[in-house]
């Protein structure tokens, strides 16, 4: 027997008797105990024994509802024909969602679009920028990076990063570089040889942050007085690093 749940239910006039009680059904505002009195019936459709079963149709509540979701509409946000997000409702499941989240000016930037946070008014981009130095301090402090070497680089490219301005594609720069260092094997110490030939291997949006990251590095560790410079190195490269740059242009 399928049983009823009591709490948080609304109290109202029971339909029945007429008293104050928390009501268990809203269609047919119907206490408990006047419900477990109600006489059951066969359904046509599901063949159980339910209560309210229609006397002209034949058919339960439950399966009242269940024909009625499997009916298309036409969505009252963004007007495709499809399925209700809930029974007896004008919107579609993803713009139900986006109602629910509501709709306004946002408390950051002031833009009138959707919230992605409806308690505090943050649309997408806002929430982003909010949670991102939070995002970028926990990625760094649990990144898993095997590699000693490629452990050390990492550490010594964070150690840069400015907290009072660090913001979203700070995060996904570091998110993008760490999760490259997790996988990828050096067999040397970093040059301006195998910085541009690295960088000309990882053409395409996909690898823009790391390459970003490894020129870093190597403004940062490579010492003009002692290594070759990069200028000296695009010489000798030439052709190489015409490559790179031509095939970076094609990929992006």
């Amino acid at each position: 027997m399928k049983k009823i749940r009591i709490k948080n239910l609304p109290v109202a006039e029971c339909s029945r008797c007429r008293r104050l009680k928390k009501i268990v059904l809203r269609e047919q505002m119907i206490c408990r105990p006047c419900h477990e009195r109600e006489p059951k019936a066969t359904c046509a459709t599901c063949g159980e024994e339910k209560r309210f079963v229609g006397k002209e149709s034949g058919v339960c509540p439950d399966c009242i509802k269940r024909a009625a979701r499997s009916i298309e509409i036409v969505c009252a946000r963004c007007g495709s024909t499809k399925l209700p997000a809930k029974f007896g409702g004008e919107y579609c499941r993803p713009c139900q969602t986006r109602v629910n989240r509501g709709e306004g000016l946002c408390s950051r930037c002031g833009k009138d679009g959707p919230y992605l946070l409806k308690k505090e008014r943050l649309c997408n981009r806002c929430q982003m920028i909010r949670y991102a130095p939070g995002g970028l301090r926990e990625f760094v402090e649990t990144v898993n990076i095997p590699d000693e070497y490629n452990r050390n680089l990492f550490l010594q490219l964070a150690a840069l990063i400015d907290w009072e301005t660090a913001g979203e594609e700070t995060r996904r720069v570091f998110s993008q570089f760490g999760r490259f260092l997790q996988s990828y094997h050096f067999d040397r110490a970093l040059t301006w040889e195998s910085i541009i030939k690295l960088k000309s291997e990882l053409a395409g949006r996909r690898f823009e942050f790391v390459r970003r990251c490894l020129h870093r590095l190597g403004e940062l560790l490579l010492d003009p007085s002692k290594d070759e410079t990069l200028e000296e190195c695009q010489r000798r490269l030439r052709p190489l690093v015409l490559k790179a740059s031509l095939a970076a242009d094609v990929m992006s």
